[in-house]
């Protein structure tokens, strides 16, 4: 089951609903005062935004071994030079 919140209408699933409530909370009780109507609910859409992107990275299956899909190698003109 879900529910919405805010003016917004996102559905929050029931797991996530105190987590994006501590976390606003979290934030309200520090720069609250800073923040208008509208800013507290674009504060709190992007709080559920990232728990729901933080739940689905977590449901991908990686083994310890996994690498990753694109591997950073560094530009280095002097070796480049070299060759």
């Amino acid at each position: 089951m879900s529910q919405t919140s805010g003016s917004a209408g996102a559905p929050i699933d029931e797991p996530d609903a105190p987590i994006v409530a501590a976390r606003l909370a979290a934030v309200l009780a520090r720069w609250g005062e800073r923040l208008d109507d509208a800013g507290r609910e674009a504060v709190a859409a992007r709080i559920r935004r990232d728990v729901q992107l933080a739940r689905e990275l977590r449901a991908v299956p990686l083994a310890n071994g996994d690498e990753p899909e694109i591997v950073f190698v560094p530009f280095r003109a002097a070796e480049d030079a070299a060759q």
